[in-house]
């Protein structure tokens, strides 16, 4: 049977739109809605009817973290599960999203089997089946707060509390206090409560007496902690013996609460909900985080996979342009157009090479053909591939110390690495500058180093300087993977070199490259 909640679906790119929108087909969801930008977005939720969003983040106009921002704004859709999709992986990223009120946050690429888990997830397993209506108004804040303490209540229920004690008097008592907010399971000796907590259904919560013949509760709490498959149950202690010691032996074995006979019912009933509702949250920050680990691992696949297939084509590409280029009779602006597209395609290779080779160096696959590299020809070969394809208005000036040759300035280096990596760095020293703002690249010569300072005006905002190196680290940059500082220094540390970053009194941006010289 469909059901027939109505969920939108934002993304300016249609074929994820659609990829999307057929998963949830599949799951039964019949009451999909689109929309390609924000703006769009709003006008459909201002229509009404719409049961939960899945947005894209990156989207140009206003992205799909504003989106949640506004709809947090409104009262109506305080609560409206919301989930963000993005590329993005960095701690500080994900923290926005679920400080803007995110219910969830899916990274790309992601499986099928991944997104049904999570929409599950937001929407709730028993998600009520109701009549389709093209405008259904939005639940109240108060109603929603009923539905949702409603929900609450029924995962409570749901939840299975083992009652461990060798008085059946006891559990009787027990069983009548708890029993009509959680599923009771009892045990009257040690040894049955272990079978019951290594079963295929174990309970969520014990509740363990510590006087009992045979196996006290103490042994039966050592041999559940020190068991992998049920150290993780919470353990309350239900005991008369209220001295300190043996409070303080309880806790030191691992039990999260120690409670005192005769028992308060209400204080019991209180704290038996903190520690279920710390366990659910504990669980599922560990199902976040294994997402996020198999996101992550998906992602780098599929990058790798996506590089490979990538070089043929742009290969076929540059062969055609240099055979325009030796074309006679060729126009000026046809031979500026094969040099573009040469130029482009090289690059285009040049990335693809990067990208393989970062992955060999994560790793531990590469192998480092270290030859003499003349790093002023390297840099100037460099210049004039990054400045050929950005088609900004950036000079890019080199700096050699007077008086000393060129010559002493080569070192012991691999050319792919070395052209990757001043790339990386100097797009982005580019990407940063205005127009008609100085780049510098001044070398310099020590022992056993040589040294490549990139400068400009610039600077890096407080936020960014300090993960500047980190993997997949971007700030403002629409777009950006978060790549480039990452796998230059890395490509640096693979030669024998280095990439810092240096302060710079005057407010911008100095990056300072060692590769060790060639003698």
């Amino acid at each position: 049977m469909a059901i027939q909640l109505p969920i939108l679906v934002v993304d300016d790119q249609a074929p994820m739109r659609q990829a999307i929108v057929s998963v949830l087909r599949e799951m039964g969801y019949g009451l999909t809605q689109e929309a390609d930008c924000a703006d769009a977005a709003m006008q459909q939720l201002r229509a009404g009817g719409i049961h939960a969003v899945i947005s894209d983040w990156n989207m140009p106009g206003m992205s799909g973290l504003e989106l949640l921002r506004w709809v947090r704004g409104e009262p109506r859709y305080l609560h409206l599960p919301f989930m963000l999709v993005a590329a993005e992986t960095s701690r500080e990223t994900i923290r926005l999203a679920f400080e803007a009120g995110a219910s969830d946050y899916l990274i790309k690429p992601f499986t099928a089997n991944n997104l049904k888990e999570r929409v599950r997830r937001l929407l709730g397993a028993d998600a009520p089946v109701v009549a389709p209506c093209p405008a259904v108004p939005v639940a109240s804040p108060r109603v929603i707060g009923e539905m949702e303490s409603m929900a609450a209540l029924s995962r409570m229920k749901a939840s299975s509390v083992l009652i461990v004690d060798d008085v059946p008097t006891n559990i009787e008592v027990m069983t009548g206090l708890l029993k009509a907010e959680y599923t009771i399971k009892v045990a009257v000796s040690g040894a049955r409560a272990l079978e019951i907590a290594r079963s295929t259904t174990p309970p969520d919560l014990i509740l363990l007496d510590v006087m009992m013949p045979d196996m006290d509760g103490f042994e039966v709490c050592r041999q559940l902690k020190a068991d992998p498959t049920t150290r993780d149950i919470p353990v309350i202690f239900l005991s008369a013996r209220d001295a300190g010691d043996d409070v303080a032996a309880g806790l030191e074995l691992g039990a999260v609460d120690y409670v005192t006979k005769p028992v308060n019912p209400v204080v019991l009933r209180a704290r038996l909900r903190t520690h279920l509702k710390l366990r659910n949250a504990f669980a599922d920050l560990e199902r976040r985080n294994r997402a996020l680990v198999e996101s992550a691992a998906l992602r780098d696949d599929v990058e790798r996979i996506t590089a490979y297939d990538l070089k043929s084509p742009l290969a076929a590409i540059l062969q055609h342009g240099e055979m325009l280029l030796g074309a006679p009779d060729l126009q000026s602006w046809q031979q500026q157009s094969a040099q573009a597209i040469v130029r482009a395609a090289r690059l285009g290779l040049d990335r693809v090479s990067q990208s393989m080779d970062l992955f060999k160096l994560e790793t531990g696959r590469f192998k480092l053909d270290v030859r003499a590299v003349s790093l002023p020809d390297l840099l100037n070969d460099v210049v004039g591939d990054v400045l050929a394809v950005s088609g900004r208005q950036v000079p890019i000036r080199l700096e050699l110390p007077k008086g000393v040759d060129a010559a002493d300035f080569r070192v012991g280096a691999e050319r792919g690495l070395c052209l990757a990596l001043f790339g990386n760095l100097l797009r982005n020293a580019i990407e940063a500058s205005a127009d008609g703002e100085d780049v510098k690249l001044v070398l310099s010569r020590q022992a056993t180093q040589v040294l490549v300072e990139i400068r400009n005006a610039q600077g890096l905002p407080d936020a960014m300087r300090s993960q500047l190196f980190e993997k997949y680290a971007s700030h403002g940059k629409p777009g950006a993977l978060g790549l480039g500082a990452y796998a230059a220094r890395l490509f640096a540390l693979a030669m024998g070199g280095g990439v810092e970053l240096l302060a710079d009194p005057a407010g911008g941006t100095r990056l300072l490259v060692s590769l060790p010289a060639q003698s």
